[in-house]
This record gives structure tokens, C-alpha cells and sequence, in this order.
């Protein structure tokens, strides 16, 4: 395929007789010249005189079609006498050929209709649309007999542009004083004469331009470019936007000469391919400013990198260097938008206040509603309205698009600006204006962003405002602006990310709002109190409990120091406390601040305040650790009717009651209502959370859970695998909750005998706990027992008893001699003994946790059937029927009430009971 050859005529026939072995001698033979002539064309002195000359020089040359329209399109100002364009062509020119391609077959198919309809180029100072109907010029000229160009700013601008068509055309009138006669003789010329594009270049006025415009125009067509978004019915729009970045960096390689035109990238490392695209990135794909780094890298010789750290540093004085080489746009980018801001201050001074706090917002999808709903925040008195009403606000958008300066999105109700004209928006500004401007942002956002997202509708608008937020943040922290306001905004987004999942940057945001606050707000504070409790859960959610306590001791003192007992600021702490108590095993202590916390809610903010449900959530996970179904479940209910009243049903926080929920049945072996209730709630969080959030993990595994105690080990093992996939990769390897998942995953290979593939899963979610927690701490107590049960079912006895050993010690000395997790290693370690079959030992061990778990559970819980069935087995093995017997019917009672008749572990029991009862029969016979 051939490539584009772009440069003078001169250098192009030069090219194309060499590339076909032709001397100058030969061709001036061929054409019946004197070599001479041949000579002057290539060395440029002169061009040859008509179009046919050209032609049969190709012709002589045996050049194929393309190669003929190349050099007829070099030796433009011979091809036609009619050729009036002030620019020649851009060799640089790169994309728009879907721009392109559409002006041409748009006007191709109008070729039959007598007045074909105007196309407009339209878009931001900038954006390419002088370059890109000039280019449309140049490609196509052999199509039309004549191209002209007008420029088209003001009336006195386009009265000149005629006067010089007049002259192109050897009209009479081209010597008139009166300018009017000469318009009317071009437009008189215009309507009798065929097959001609007209360029209108920089329109400002539609009404001006349609004075100017040929009555009539036979196979002609007309092209505007202009700033205006809105130009029919004189012209269909054609919007340009910037580039894509892989289109950005090509122009950039081109402009310093480092890739020719239509050359592969070859030549160009991935290293350098990569800087330009950032580059492109960083200057939002404006062909006007990738020309003009282009500009400052050819001159300067600096590299892409030099380039990018200057930007960073010296962006104000890049943006406003043009290049000494003059070009077809010699404005530079801050010149071009400055010319456009004061355009805008003509018509309407105040609102350019509008435009500079959204300077400090995201570029993208600005919400309408940001500025409708916080109109008192942005003083800009438009007819005198006191609020920003849709009417209102929607005229403020028009003035604003008549320069281009922003996108509209109809559909979602958004705007967008480009980033380069808010960084000159910001460049313009004095330190008092700037610090001013970013306040009334800070207000703006702080008036429309929730601090607790209580409703699905609430959950949707912080999705569109956290890049807004963010983004102000970023620059309030670059000044170092600390307010109440500033805090209280940090505040609000370092919840938001924490229900997100982003817990190092929630983290980040809670640590400023606290050292702002200890700088402007005594530590009594309700905002203090609220941002400590608030940091804590925050802790606790990452399994850092020691930190978590710490923060939530340093608001109970603040609490106890300067406000009542029944204080919601006081709740709030004991709530949260009470969470970490019920962590640790401390029930009775946790059921005395839960109830504590949740009268005082009910009392000052009612049964269905979130605060009251929440204390209600948590007081129901409490029972339901403890083996208190029947009033975990009714207050689940309680939980899960007032958050679908308050925030819906299908709202992410509903969805964790829910979850929650089912975790009762699951445990009470109701797998059906189980699985109904965590489907659910998946649909909810991958909805609205996303398929890869830390609490749509949380749903794969309690699912994979689920699927794993039915026996549908596939199903299990395809949702626990992609819950680790989320946990590894958006929490960490070392996460608890990945290690949970990895439990669950280990167990599920155990229970199938997969023992090779569970084994290595097992010891890693061990070596988590201990580098998460210590080696003394009851949950890596807890991975140690799941290793010794491993080791027990593979009567690898000797490796067993050391992990059990010593996890019964941890539970000992960390949780007490009664906590229920000690006795679920006494039964693991008198399990161990039995198979061993030093029963001597054993007895004594179930004895012991039987004993705690009948103290601390109700006399139903599925740990004292667990107990109570390994109890059965030590009497078993001694052939001690008798003594097995009634401990096995009295765990039967227990699970057929806890998880009902059909369930598999029920049904196991009784099947065992069967047995031993023949047995009896026949050893009595």
C-alpha cells in the first residue's frame, strides 16, 4: 500500500521520478520540454501551469491513482484558478477521518438536491476545526471548481474575505468603495455558477452570517467552523471532541517529526509510546495543545519525560507558550480561552463564577442537580433569582455552550468541561480568589453529600459526586485550607470509601479530619466524637482490633468526661464497643452495651432511626452467636422491616440484614429461606456495590458456605474461589477476610477428603491469623484447632496434638476457662484422645465443655449436640451402649428443634440411635 506523501510539489515529483528510475532528461522528452523546466519544478522556482500538464506527467510517470491525486493536490495553486484558502496544508494533520469521511458523504448525497444543507464544525476553541475543514479543503479540491474561504468573526472580517474573492474571481466591482456592492456581485457570481465549496471559518454570529450567505448555490456546499453548539436550522452540527490518546500521541509523534505520516510506529520504543499517550492524557487530548508541546519538544530538544515533570511544575507558562515557528493558530491555549471567558463577561459578567467552582470539580459528569439543589451556596444573581430553578440554570448553560465551553448530557443530566480549561480557569485566579472559590465548592458539596447514606437514592447521587468531592479535596490539601467545612467534607468521603471497600484511603481522609478537628474544635466535640467512632469501626472492619479498642476507649472518655450517660454520641461508642466485646467472646459484657446503647437510641431518636436499627442489628448477632435463634431471628425481622420501610428493599444496607438473616437459618439448617435471603442480597450488593466489592465477596462466601454444608461442592467451590479472587485482590492477601474465605474453602476440600488440597489452604489462612493478630491471639487459636481436626482425619496424630495443645492454652489465658471457644478445643483435643483411644483423658475433657457450653449457651445450641454426639462416640468405642445411648437421643432433641427433622446432621443422629438400639436388642438376645 502506498503511503501518504505530504510536502511541496517540488518534492514530491522529485520522489515519484526517482521512485520510477526516470531521468529529468527522459521526462522533459516525454513531454516534449526543455530539461530546464523539469529543473524549476523540482528545485521549486515555478509550478506547472494547467491541470493537464500535471496530468501528463503523471501520465509519463506511469502513476497509479493515488500517487496522480497527490501531486495534483501539491500543485493546488495551478490546479485551479479559483483556489482562495490563506492556509496551506497542515502536514502534521492527524484523525478525524470519521469527521471526515461524513462531511463527504453527506455532501456527496446531497448532490442532487438544489440547496444542500450547511455542515458546521463545531467544538471548543482548540479542539481542531479550523485544521479540519482545512484538510477537508485540500483532500477534496479536485472535486469542486472553485474553494473559497471566509473568515467569518466579524462583519468587517467577512466584508474583507469578499473583497478578495471579488479579486480571486476578476469581478468589475473588486475596485467599488462600497463594500455592500462588492458582497452582493461575489453572491451574485456564487448563484450562477456551479460546483463550489464554501468555508466559513469562526462564525460567531448566525444571524450576521446568513446576511452573507449565496441565495442560491447549485451543487455547491457550504462548511462552517464556529464555537456555537446549537447551529441549525442555518447548518447541521458536526461536534468535535479531543482526541483518544492513542490518537493524541500519534499527532505529537508527528509534530516532532518523529513518525512521518501514515508511517507505522515501529521506530517509536513502548517506552516513548507510553509518555506520549500521557502526555495526551494530560492535556485532554486538545489537538491545540499537543501541537503546542509539540512545538516546545522540537525547539527545546526535551524529551517526553522533561516534558511531563516541567508540566507538572511549570503548566502555566507551557500553556501560554505558542512556539516561535508561526503557525495557522497562533493563539495558545490559555490566549484562546482567555479570548473566550471575555466573550463570555460581555454577555454576562457574574456567571463566570459558575465556571470557576467548577474548576475544582471532576471535568466529567458535573450533576446538574449539584448546582440546581445547592444554589444558595454560588452567589450568581441570574434575573435576579434567588435560586438556581431548571429555567434558570438551563439559560446559564446556553450562555456557556456558545462558546463551547462545556458538554451537555441531556440524558443523565450532566455537564462536562475539559481539563485543560479549568486549569486555566485556576491559573487566572489570585490567592484570595482562589482560596474564596474553593471554599463556596467545599459548601456546595457539603450541602448536597450526605454524611450517612440512608436511602438507595441518597447511595446513587454520592456515586455521582465522589469524583466531584475528591477532587476538591485534592486541592483544598494542596493549600493546605483547613475549615470545619473541609474537615467536615473529608469526613463525609472517608465513610463513603470505607463502605466501598477502599480502606487505606478512608483511613487516610478519617486521620485528616481528626488532626483538623483537634486544630479547630475542642475534642468534646460531637463532629470529633462522631469522626473517632466512625475511625474506629474502621479499624475493626480490617481486623485491627487492638487500635479499634484503643479509638473507641479515647470517644467513650471524651463521652464520660463532657456529656450524659443517655447521650446518642455515648450509644454510639457503647454500640461499637459492644461489637468488639461480642468479637472477643465477652457476651454478657456486649449484651449489657448493646441494651444500654439501644434504649438510649429508641429514647431520643425513635424505634426506626438507622442509629436504634443498628443497635438492633448487632444485639441480634450477639443472640445469634450465642445459640439464640428464635430471638436472633425476631430481631433480624424487627431490623430487616424497618430498614426496607426506611431505605428500601433493595438497598445495599437492607441487603446486610438480610444477610445477616439468612446466616440464622443457615446455622438452624432452613437451607431454603438461606438461600433465598443471600441471593437476594447478592443481586442488591452487585448491583449497587459492584461484582468485585468487599461485601459482594462476603455474599460468594457465605453462599459458598451454604452450597458446602448441602454437598454441592462444585457449586461451592466455583463461589468461594470467587470471592478470593475479590479478597486477594481488593483487600489483600493477608485480610481477614480472606482469610475467612480461604476457611471456607479449606473446610470444602476437607469435607469432600480432597486432604493435599485443603492441608496447604488451612496452614496459610494460619499464617495469616498470626501475622494479623499474634500468636496469642483466640482467632489464630481458632486456625490452629481447624489444623489439629485436618490432622485428626488423617490420624496424623503426633502433628494434631501440638496445634491443639497450644490452642487450648491461647483460649485459656486470652478469653478464660469458661469462654465457649475454650470449650470447643477441650472437644477437639478429648476428640483427639479418643481416637487414640486414651479415653481416660477424654471423659473428662467433654465433661469440662460440656459444662461451659451448658452455661454460656441456651440449652439448644449446636455446639452442646456437637459435644454431646463426639461424647456418644468415646462411649461407643468402649462399647459403653448404655452410657452412649442417652447422650446421643439428647443431641438428636437438640438439632431435630435447632434445625428441624430433615435436616442432615438430625437425620445422621437418628440413624446412629437406630443402630445402637438393635444393637442393644441384640446383644441383650
Amino acid at each position: 500500500m502506498n503511503s501518504f506523501l505530504s510536502g511541496p510539489f517540488s518534492d514530491i515529483l522529485k520522489h515519484l521520478r526517482k521512485q520510477k528510475k526516470v531521468s529529468q532528461k527522459k521526462l522533459a522528452l516525454r513531454l516534449g520540454m526543455h530539461i530546464n523546466t523539469i529543473g524549476k519544478w523540482e528545485r521549486g522556482i515555478c509550478l506547472p501551469d494547467s491541470k493537464g500538464i500535471v496530468l501528463e506527467l503523471a501520465k509519463q510517470l506511469s502513476l497509479n491513482e493515488q500517487e496522480t491525486r497527490q501531486l495534483l493536490e501539491a500543485s493546488l495553486t495551478a490546479v485551479s484558478t479559483y483556489w482562495n484558502v490563506p492556509y496551506q496544508r497542515n502536514p502534521f494533520f492527524t484523525g478525524r477521518d470519521d469527521i471526515l469521511e461524513h462531511i463527504h458523504t453527506t455532501f456527496s448525497q446531497e448532490a442532487a438536491v438544489a440547496f444542500p444543507q450547511p455542515l458546521a464544525l463545531s467544538g471548543l476553541g482548540g479542539i481542531g476545526k479550523t485544521q479540519t475543514a482545512l484538510a477537508y479543503a485540500y483532500i477534496h479540491a479536485l472535486e469542486y471548481d472553485g474553494v473559497f474561504w471566509i473568515s467569518s468573526e466579524s462583519s468587517e472580517q467577512i466584508m474583507r474575505s469578499f473583497s478578495i474573492i471579488a479579486s480571486c474571481l476578476s469581478l468589475p466591482q473588486t475596485s467599488d468603495q462600497d463594500q455592500q456592492k462588492i458582497v452582493n456581485a461575489v453572491l451574485h457570481w456564487f448563484a450562477r455558477h456551479r460546483n463550489y465549496l464554501l468555508i466559513y471559518d469562526n462564525v460567531e454570529d448566525l444571524d450576521l452570517l446568513q446576511s452573507f450567505f449565496p441565495l442560491a448555490l447549485p451543487d455547491g456546499h457550504i462548511l462552517l467552523t464556529t464555537r456555537l453548539q446549537v447551529t441549525e436550522p442555518v447548518a447541521m452540527s458536526l461536534p468535535l471532541n479531543p482526541f483518544p490518546d492513542e490518537q493524541g500521541m500519534l499527532l505529537l509523534l508527528r509534530r516532532i517529526k518523529r513518525v512521518a505520516m501514515n508511517d507505522p510506529l515501529t521506530g517509536i520504543s513502548l517506552q516513548e509510546q507510553t509518555l506520549a499517550c500521557k502526555i495526551s492524557q494530560t492535556l485532554g487530548g486538545l489537538p491545540l495543545a499537543l501541537d503546542q508541546a509539540g512545538a516546545y519538544l522540537l525547539e527545546t530538544g526535551s524529551n517526553f519525560s522533561d516534558y511531563l515533570h516541567f508540566y507538572e511544575q511549570k503548566h502555566q507558562v507551557l500553556l501560554t507558550r505558542r512556539g516561535r515557528i508561526p503557525t495557522n493558530h497562533p493563539a495558545s491555549v490559555t490566549t484562546t480561552f482567555l479570548l473566550a471567558f471575555e466573550r463570555l463577561r460581555l454577555q454576562h459578567a457574574s456567571i463566570i463564577h459558575v465556571l470557576q467552582v467548577c474548576a475544582f470539580l471532576d471535568a466529567d459528569m458535573i450533576p446538574d442537580a449539584l448546582f440546581i439543589e445547592g444554589a444558595d451556596q454560588v452567589e450568581v444573581p441570574v434575573h435576579a433569582s434567588p435560586k438556581y430553578e431548571k429555567f434558570v440554570f438551563n439559560e446559564i448553560m446556553e450562555l456557556f455552550r456558545l462558546q463551547s465551553l462545556l458538554q451537555r448530557d441531556n440524558q443523565n443530566s450532566t455537564f462536562s468541561l475539559h481539563r485543560l480549561l479549568q486549569t486555566v480557569l485556576r491559573n487566572e485566579m489570585d490567592e484570595e480568589t482562589y482560596k474564596d472559590v474553593i471554599q463556596q465548592c467545599v459548601d456546595l458539596l457539603n450541602e448536597t453529600f450526605p454524611l450517612d447514606i440512608l436511602s438507595l437514592e441518597q447511595w446513587t447521587w454520592c456515586q455521582q459526586l465522589i469524583p466531584h468531592v475528591l477532587n476538591c479535596l485534592n486541592f483544598a490539601q494542596q493549600r493546605h485550607y483547613n475549615s470545619c467545612s473541609v474537615a467536615l467534607l473529608l469526613h463525609k468521603a472517608a465513610k463513603y470509601l470505607q463502605e466501598q471497600g477502599q480502606y487505606a484511603h478512608a483511613e487516610s481522609f478519617f486521620l485528616q479530619t481528626l488532626q483538623m478537628y483537634e486544630q479547630l474544635v475542642d475534642s468534646s466535640h460531637p463532629r470529633n466524637i462522631l469522626a473517632l467512632n466512625d475511625l474506629g469501626w474502621l479499624y475493626y472492619n480490617q481486623g485491627s482490633y487492638e487500635q479499634a479498642e484503643k479509638i473507641y476507649r479515647q470517644a467513650l472518655h471524651i463521652c464520660q468526661e463532657y456529656l450524659d450517660p443517655m447521650h446518642t454520641s455515648v450509644a454510639l461508642v457503647l454500640n461499637n464497643l459492644a461489637v468488639l466485646s461480642a468479637n472477643q467472646g465477652q457476651y454478657e459484657q456486649a449484651e449489657r452495651m448493646y441494651l444500654q446503647a439501644l434504649k438510649s437510641h429508641e429514647y431520643h431518636l425513635g424505634s426506626d432511626h438507622p442509629e436504634t436499627v443498628a443497635s438492633l442489628n448487632n444485639l441480634a448477632i450477639l443472640y445469634h452467636h450465642q445459640g439464640r435463634y428464635e430471638k436472633s431471628k425476631q430481631l433480624f425481622h424487627r431490623s430487616l422491616q424497618s430498614k426496607e420501610k426506611q431505605l428500601g428493599v433493595d438497598h445495599p444496607l437492607t441487603a446486610t440484614t438480610r444477610s445477616n438473616l439468612a446466616l440464622v437459618y443457615l446455622d438452624q439448617g432452613e437451607y431454603e429461606q438461606a438461600e433465598t435471603l443471600f441471593l437476594h442480597a447478592l443481586k442488591v450488593r452487585e448491583e449497587h456495590l459492584g461484582p468485585i466489592h468487599p461485601l459482594t465477596a462476603q455474599n460468594l462466601s457465605n453462599l459458598a458456605k451454604l452450597y458446602g454444608q448441602q454437598g454441592k461442592y462444585e457449586q461451592a467451590e466455583n463461589y468461594a474461589l470467587r470471592a478470593l479472587r475479590i479478597c486477594e485482590e481488593h483487600l489483600g492477601l493477608e485480610h481477614p477476610s480472606t482469610a475467612n474465605t480461604l476457611s471456607i474453602l479449606g473446610r470444602l476440600y476437607y469435607k469432600q477428603g480432597k486432604y493435599e488440597v485443603a492441608e496447604p489452604i488451612i496452614l496459610r489462612v494460619l499464617e495469616i491469623r498470626k501475622k494479623g493478630f499474634g500468636l496469642f491471639h483466640p482467632r489464630t487459636a481458632f486456625a490452629m484447632n481447624n489444623v489439629a481436626l485436618l490432622y485428626i482425619d488423617q490420624r496424623k496424630y503426633q502433628e494434631a496434638e501440638p496445634f491443639v495443645t497450644q490452642a487450648l492454652k491461647i483460649c485459656e489465658d486470652q478469653l478464660g476457662m469458661k469462654h465457649p471457644w475454650t470449650a470447643i478445643m477441650l472437644s477437639t483435643l478429648a476428640t483427639l484422645y479418643t481416637h487414640q483411644m486414651d479415653y481416660a483423658k477424654a471423659k473428662p475433657l467433654y465433661l469440662h465443655a460440656l459444662s461451659i457450653q451448658e452455661e454460656c449457651f441456651s440449652p439448644y445450641h449446636p455446639d452442646i449436640s456437637d459435644t454431646l454426639h463426639a461424647f456418644a462416640i468415646l462411649y461407643q468405642k468402649q462399647d459403653n451402649r448404655i452410657e452412649a445411648q442417652p447422650l446421643l437421643q439428647r443431641a438428636y432433641m437438640i438439632r431435630k428443634r435447632t434445625f428441624g427433622s430433615h435436616h442432615p446432621d438430625t437425620s445422621l443422629l437418628l440413624m446412629l440411635i437406630d443402630e445402637m438400639k438393635e444393637a442393644l436388642l441384640f446383644s441383650e438376645k
